[in-house]
């Protein structure tokens, strides 16, 4: 997992995450991710994709902001035929 922001601007951001299969069982065909960001910003991203191995998704974006989310870190869970997965993404 990558969780990336990019600025644009001194005031305009975008975030995305990256999700990449590293495993040795075949690539699952469809994948279902939950993405919880601390409470305080309210935000979730929740759904099912087709998966091939590597799938990008958007996180928050802003236009006029000060400044990047600081998040230290965000809760994922990502499900794939009837397996789970928590890995935790940390600012680094």
């Amino acid at each position: 997992m990558n969780y990336k922001v990019k600025k644009f601007e001194e005031n305009r951001e975008a975030a995305e995450f990256t999700i990449t299969y590293i495993g040795e069982e075949p690539i699952p065909k469809k994948i279902h991710y939950n993405f919880d960001y601390p409470s305080q910003y309210s935000l979730k991203i929740d759904g099912n994709s087709s998966f091939e191995g590597v799938l990008q998704l958007a996180g928050h974006s802003c236009e006029d902001c000060s400044g990047s989310v600081e998040v230290d870190e965000i809760t994922v869970i990502i499900t794939w035929n009837g397996k789970s997965e928590l890995p935790h993404l940390k600012n680094q």
